[in-house]
């Protein structure tokens, strides 16, 4: 307890959480918060689907990360960027708020991948800070108040937002959005630079190889790169259409923010401040197996819920691709959803469900 204790009497704990917030908020505003958005003005599904492809900076952040590292803005090698990267995400929300998704289309993906884009910048550029400042001994309980501060504004971005647009137009719901990371901006610019003894690389070169060299010449490199790929995957697949699926049920935005969003948030509180102690106690290793199996069993007990829910509202599922006449079909097709209308209760809308 004294060495727990201990740790979190650093105050640059405190910046990683809030650097942890300006990273997650971005996150839902150009995924589920956004299709949300989408659908209640009523674009079709294919299209809302098809929006997956704005993240796409996200995956692909590894390309221009050695430029990150490589140059080094006025304000320093960390907070220069890191500056840099959240006036855009201040711009791009705000340019979202200022676009209709029912007669613009081509604009909302503009934008929203312009704030795709500088949000995967600001992880990159956060990830280097935390790594940076936090000494081995911070580092596992700072990771965790990293993704408490993430979760937060997770939920801040989705139960939230969500919950603001029941009552305040959508383009406000972004601005205050904005307003939020704008406020992360003068955290950064009191955050202080990192200190490091080793010189940025020379050469674009050598940010790029140099880096590659040192991972991939460490025992069990590839075994670690499928753990990141497979660790989350199950979680990610379902998460991008579930706040649709959860409309086309006929839940309110308020429903779904309070039940789906706050009981997520405090079971990520708790998760995350005990992932932390047992990160101090047990070590990374045994930490992630322990968790990870966890994760991995708590979908079992998701099934039974799904079912009841959907056939109190007209809804019945079945864990096979066959189809029948009168019957709407949720793709991936090895999960398939028949909804047939009831004189007690329907769907609220049934494009959801639409091959």
């Amino acid at each position: 307890m004294t060495k727990i204790l201990k740790v979190l009497r650093d105050p640059k704990l405190l910046i990683v959480l809030l650097q942890g917030f300006a990273s997650g908020l971005p996150l839902l505003l150009v995924g589920g918060t956004l299709k949300a958005w989408m659908f209640e003005s009523q674009i079709d599904m294919k299209t809302i689907g098809a929006f997956a492809l704005v993240t796409l900076p996200y995956t692909w952040k590894f390309v221009w990360s050695p430029i990150m590292d490589r140059y080094t803005p006025p304000l320093g090698r960390r907070r220069g960027w890191l500056l840099i990267s959240q006036i855009g995400l201040v711009i791009g929300l705000l340019g979202l708020s200022l676009v209709n998704p029912g007669t613009d289309l081509k604009l909302l993906a503009i934008c929203a991948i312009v704030v795709a884009f500088f949000s995967a910048s600001q992880d990159i550029v956060v990830d280097a800070y935390r790594r940076e400042i936090l000494s081995d001994e911070e580092l596992g309980l700072g990771s965790s108040l990293y993704v408490l501060g993430y979760r937060i504004a997770l939920l801040l971005a989705g139960g939230g937002a969500l919950v603001f647009a029941d009552h305040v137009p959508w383009p406000t719901v972004y601005q205050i959005m904005a307003g939020f990371l704008l406020l992360c901006l003068l955290v950064t610019v009191f955050s202080p630079e990192p200190r490091v003894d080793a010189p940025p690389p020379r050469t674009l070169q050598e940010s790029v190889i140099g880096p590659m060299r040192d991972f991939f010449t460490r025992d069990g490199a590839w075994l670690v790169l499928i753990f990141i790929l497979l660790f989350k995957l199950g979680e990610s697949m379902a998460s991008d259409l579930m706040s649709p699926y959860f409309l086309a049920l006929g839940f309110t935005k308020t429903e779904i923010a309070s039940v789906v969003k706050f009981f997520g948030f405090w079971a990520t509180i708790v998760g995350s401040i005990a992932g932390g102690i047992a990160i101090v106690k047990l070590g990374v290793y045994r930490s992630l197996w322990i968790f990870g199996i966890a994760q991995g069993r708590r979908r079992f007990f998701f099934r039974p819920w799904l079912e009841s829910a959907t056939t109190s509202r007209g809804c019945r599922s079945r864990w096979a691709s066959t189809t029948s006449p009168g019957a709407w079909r949720l793709r991936p097709s090895w999960l398939s959803w028949r909804c047939k209308p009831t004189s007690v209760s329907r769907p609220r809308s049934t494009r959801f469900f639409r091959a």
